[in-house]
């Protein structure tokens, strides 16, 4: 009888130690969190660029947009001019200008619906709408004879000159106001760039005998810039001693009237000087938040510095100068100094 020995091998069993394991999952855990990091930073920038992308659209195109139209100031007028000029192409003034003794305005024998036009809703003047927040923002209001079949700022249409061989029928006149409306709230401010437009033909014969009454305007408009700030216009005006910037509330308010010349028995008349130009400065900011709130800042608008509340949100001041049409370009200037 035999007997055969079995011997019994156990396999070796093999593993990550307990060590090992921790050890691997913090690695693992400090490579997520190297992603997470990097797709943040990646949102980050792109909400930056964004932001900055919005801002720059609505700053490059809406200036284009608006410098446009106010390059047709004045259109349809010869000379200079200044608030005693009829249908001046920057409106300072409505049926009588400022001075002493009064005179005939910009807006001479023109009504809104049956009212003579009056007061500052209709001029281009300083500090007379509501802002995003901080200081109120200019309103300017500009004035011109359609040069050709167009559209106004409300995307109204216009009938431009008709010529034919023997008769020549000028085009309508357009006034366009630009102004600050706000559309937030008081925990979250915003605002944005209005226009409102009215159109009208001339008769000189019913302008000085009834007056011409111009419809639906002044009761609204539409948006040309979303989320702008605040607004900002400085005059630029020439004279025999040169040209000079001022603000709108500096040039109404400039001492002007009819002096009695002691020599001879005309008298001297002496006026505000001619407009030849605008500044035109706009605090914009973006759609979205560009990021967390990293502080107030401050921004120089022209003559103006205003201080953006710490929300988060991207900003940048657009400044430009528009020459104006017969606004003294060639030397003609408006004043007896």
């Amino acid at each position: 009888m035999s007997y055969f020995n079995t011997t019994h091998t156990k396999a070796k069993q093999t593993g990550f130690t307990l060590v090992e394991l921790m050890v691997s999952i913090v690695l693992g855990l400090l490579l997520v969190a190297a992603a997470v990091q990097l797709f943040i930073n990646g949102q980050i920038a792109y909400k930056v660029q964004q932001a900055g992308a919005a801002v720059q659209d609505s700053g490059i195109f809406g200036f284009s947009y608006i410098s446009q139209s106010i390059r047709l100031a004045n259109y349809g007028n010869i000379g200079a001019m200044n608030d005693e000029t009829l249908f001046g192409g920057i409106v300072l003034s409505g049926a009588v200008a400022s001075t002493t003794p009064a005179r005939d305005g910009n807006l001479k024998g023109l009504k809104v619906n049956s009212a003579v036009i009056s007061g500052d809703n209709y001029l281009t003047t300083n500090a007379l709408q509501d802002s995003a927040y901080g200081d109120k923002s200019d309103q300017l209001v500009i004035m011109y004879q359609a040069p050709r079949d167009m559209q106004n700022c409300k995307g109204e249409n216009v009938t431009g000159p008709v010529r034919t061989v023997t008769t020549y029928t000028p085009g309508q006149y357009v006034i366009e106001r630009y102004y600050i409306k706000t559309t937030g709230t008081l925990t979250a401010p915003d605002a944005a760039l209005y226009c409102d437009s009215a159109i009208f033909t001339d008769n000189e014969t019913t302008r000085k005998s009834t007056g011409i009454a111009i419809s639906d305007y002044g009761s609204g408009g539409v948006m040309i810039i979303n989320h702008v700030d605040m607004m900002r216009i400085q005059l630029i005006t020439r004279t025999t001693s040169g040209t000079q910037t001022m603000p709108i509330n500096t040039y109404r308010s400039l001492s002007i009237q009819d002096k009695d010349d002691t020599t001879t028995p005309k008298k001297l008349k002496t006026s505000r000087p001619a407009i030849v130009g605008i500044n035109l400065g706009l605090l914009i900011r973006s759609t979205d938040k560009a990021g967390n709130a990293d502080g107030a800042k401050t921004y120089t608008i022209l003559d103006k510095s205003v201080t953006a509340p710490d929300d988060g949100y991207l900003r940048k001041a657009y400044i430009t100068t528009i020459a104006l049409r017969n606004g003294g370009i060639n030397g003609e200037v408006i004043v007896n100094d």
